[in-house]
């Protein structure tokens, strides 16, 4: 039985005819990939409101493909004009549109997305389903995408009308309809062949999400290997895979690493002591003013945008953990907020952060941006709080910078700055230092999608996760006050 083919398959095989294959017949090598369903969720929600600006639109039973390519057949004989979730059959190839507008056999095609702007990967998927259609014997006469307004302000209620964006892509896709035949033509070649397709590694193996297989594709490869390097642009990592500059080995033989990535090639192979460049540490260290207050936010980022005065893809700050260190050897005191996911989070955020933080001092976080910007966005939106929130946001500084810059570099660090390579790195004997030791947050994805998903949680549940994120958000600033002890040890202070 040949397998049924659609738009993830079409757009798997065109970013690698072996994805394709493997996904077909060997899924169960494919790695395990964290995923919080969150994605899927706002997609399902905004084509839910997208399906208001059909007025009587009537959805097709969102049954399994084959009951929904049933319910279509009969769409030539339906008074209905407009449909959603139809689906249709072409032999193996089969599509879902997300909508369409119908006379009979003509269509007008509609897909929904909720980007903020159209994206290739849109309009190929629309080509395909418009080669399905047509060969059908349905006429297309207009293709549409409807995306998020990357401009658009929501004030008490939505407005559908401005926050979606209806933009005619018909003669960028019909212009793809020759290459998408032949796109299928291999596709289907590629589906008949007992055999794993011969596909070198390239770009597209890392592009987006990284392919689940690339660790099968590379198991042949030295660990580690070209692939482990950080600081180096993918298209610099594929040149030096293309000349056959793979080990760790061979690129400190070619000598045209950049520092860091050198650093990290260097100790690997040599297992060095500590780099340690004492002076700027030192000099970093002397422009820090106590009391010295560790801040991390947590926020999550909803396309559609669920509170007044936000736009989709707004960050919206819900979190945040706060040490607080008077002295040099005093224990640090934490101080924690975590909203309320009924409300609005970032009113209550801005009070209790100006609040609980101290007037004076330095304010250390860790890629210092995110919390500088979270803040500026906070002014804009409270001019009242504006003053004590940017008097907040002048005194920040990063912690990073040592080991971005690699004033300090190990082994451990395997070329990463992050955090979560750094504080392990430095104390590996302390399991509960180790953000794999979580019970259930990991990662700040995970922290925005369990405070997304509190809503619907019975109250043993949400006292649960409230647990699980103030721990995780709590670890981070923690994680900063030893991070920068350990720096004052280094250079003997």
């Amino acid at each position: 039985m040949k397998p049924e083919i659609t738009e993830r398959d079409y757009l798997d095989a065109l970013r690698c005819p072996k994805l394709l294959w493997l996904n077909q017949c060997k899924k169960e090598a494919a790695a395990a990939q964290s995923t919080d369903g969150s994605a899927m969720t706002f997609q399902s929600e905004v084509r839910a409101l997208a399906e208001q600006l059909f007025p009587g639109c009537v959805r097709v039973p969102p049954e399994s493909l084959s009951e929904r390519i049933r319910e279509t057949e009969i769409l030539p004989n339906r008074s209905t004009q407009v449909l959603g979730n139809a689906s249709f059959r072409l032999e193996q190839l089969c599509c879902t549109a997300d909508y369409l507008k119908t006379d009979g056999r003509t269509i007008e095609l509609y897909g929904v997305r909720s980007s903020l702007s159209v994206h290739a990967s849109h309009l190929d998927v629309l080509a395909y389903q418009t080669f399905v259609l047509r060969k059908c014997g349905y006429s297309v006469k207009k293709i549409t995408l409807v995306h998020l307004n990357r401009s658009y302000v929501r004030e008490d209620a939505l407005d559908l009308s401005q926050l979606f964006v209806f933009e005619d892509v018909t003669k960028p896709v019909l212009s793809r309809q020759k290459k998408t035949e032949g796109n299928i033509q291999q596709l289907r070649s590629i589906l008949t062949q007992d055999s794993e397709p011969v596909q070198d590694l390239s770009e597209a193996c890392r592009t987006g999400i990284v392919c689940p297989y690339f660790s099968r594709c590379t198991h042949m490869l030295e660990q580690p290997n070209v692939f482990s390097l950080r600081h180096t642009q993918q298209r610099t990592i594929f040149e030096y895979y293309r000349k056959g500059i793979i080990t760790y080995a061979q690129l400190l033989e070619d000598g045209s690493l950049n520092r860091h990535a050198r650093m990290q090639v260097e100790y690997e192979l040599c297992d060095k002591e500590p780099h340690i460049e004492a002076e700027p540490i030192l000099a970093f260290l002397n422009g820090l003013q106590r009391p010295i207050s560790f801040l991390d936010f947590e926020a999550f980022q909803p396309p559609l945008p669920l509170y007044a005065h936000s736009s989709p893809y707004a960050q919206i700050p819900f979190q945040y953990s706060l040490h607080i260190q008077k002295h040099r050897n005093a224990p640090a005191e934490h101080r924690e907020f975590l909203a309320d996911p009924d409300e609005d989070p970032r009113r209550p955020l801005a009070e209790r952060l100006i609040q609980d933080i101290p007037s004076y001092g330095t304010v250390l976080a860790w890629n210092m941006e995110f919390e500088r910007s979270r803040i500026r966005e906070l002014e804009s939106l409270f001019p009242d709080l504006a003053r004590e929130l940017e008097q907040i946001r002048n005194r920040i500084r990063d912690l990073i910078v040592p080991f971005e810059k690699k004033w300090y570099y190990c082994r451990e660090m395997n070329g990463s700055g992050s955090i979560k390579s750094v504080l392990p790195a430095l104390f590996p004997d302390h399991p509960d230092l180790n953000y794999e030791n979580l019970e259930a947050i990991h990662a700040g994805q995970e922290a925005a999608a369990a405070f997304l998903h509190m809503k619907e949680m019975n109250p043993e549940t949400r006292a649960k996760t409230q647990k699980e994120l103030l721990d995780y958000c709590g670890l981070d600033t923690r994680a900063m006050v030893l991070i920068l002890n350990r720096l004052y040890e280094i250079t003997g202070q």
